[in-house]
């Protein structure tokens, strides 16, 4: 059965993008959610490719984080085994 989506203005979905925004530091400075996540500011780092979305299949999922949690980075340059360290985390937040 194909997923019913809530269009992008509807209350529930607004109080979703908040949360993703707010949990990767893109708030509000003004206006009645100010301190809150900010869609609008979420969005524009999607368009600007400072923020990226990762599609894996739920049963990929758990088998990736594991993995990037276990991989012994040593010796990686460029900070790799922080940034992996986050991967995993941020995917572990979001299952």
């Amino acid at each position: 059965m194909p997923r019913r989506f809530q269009p992008i203005t509807s209350a529930p979905m607004q109080a979703a993008l908040r949360t993703i925004a707010e949990r990767h530091g893109y708030t509000a400075s003004r206006g009645p959610h100010a301190g809150r996540g900010s869609p609008s500011e979420l969005i524009q780092a999607l368009e600007a490719g400072e923020l990226a979305t990762v599609l894996l299949d739920p049963d990929d999922r758990w088998q990736f984080i594991v993995w990037l949690e276990c991989y012994d980075f040593t010796g990686a340059p460029f900070g790799l085994a922080d940034t992996a360290a986050s991967v995993a985390r941020q995917l572990r937040t979001s299952a």
